[in-house]
This record gives C-alpha cells, sequence and structure tokens, in this order.
C-alpha cells in the first residue's frame, strides 16, 4: 500500500469511530429526603401511596440516598419489623416492583 492508501485509511477509520461518538448527559444527586422517579403516565393515586410508603415506615430512618437519571438508591435504618412494615407498604402500592439489597 502507499502512502496516501494508508493516510485515507487512517482517516475513515477516525472519521467512522468519532461519528459513532455521541454527547451523553446524565443526571447525578444526594437525596436528603426519599423520592424515587415516576413516569409521566404512572398515576396520581399510585405516586401517593408510594411516597407514603417511603415517608411513613414504622421504626425505619431514611439515611439518605442517591439518584442517576432514573435510578434511585435509598438508604434506611432499623430492625426486621421495620423492615418487613416497609416492604409489605411498598407492594401494596400499584405497579411497583422492589429489588432489596443487603449490605454488612
Amino acid at each position: 500500500m502507499n502512502r496516501s492508501a494508508v493516510l485515507c485509511s487512517v482517516a475513515a477509520a477516525a472519521a467512522l469511530v468519532f461519528s459513532l461518538a455521541a454527547p451523553v448527559s446524565a443526571v447525578l444527586g444526594e437525596l436528603t429526603t426519599p423520592s424515587v422517579p415516576f413516569a409521566r403516565d404512572y398515576p396520581p393515586e399510585a405516586r401517593e401511596k408510594v411516597n407514603t410508603a417511603l415517608v411513613r415506615s414504622k421504626g425505619a430512618t431514611f439515611l439518605g440516598g442517591h439518584f442517576l437519571n432514573s435510578w434511585t438508591s435509598l438508604r434506611y435504618s432499623g430492625d426486621t419489623l421495620a423492615l418487613n412494615h416497609f416492604l409489605d407498604a411498598l407492594v401494596r402500592c400499584p405497579g411497583v416492583t422492589v429489588h432489596v439489597g443487603f449490605k454488612k
């Protein structure tokens, strides 16, 4: 291959790589009160039930949380009974899926 063919190949490869790169934006933040994002079409009555469950956790204390776009992590402290009340309140909310993780 001659020099100009190599330069054209490198230029074409670079153009392809840069054309695939797109600007990305994200929103990251800290939560001082318990909250989660909702889809636009999520019913207002259901939003209220979820928010009530997040705030009124018998025996559970909200410690803080973080969000990244639509992903949210909330931290609470409390005993087993408090956790059971909290999860019970959440599973009674329409359209809610709960994922729980424990750290030691």
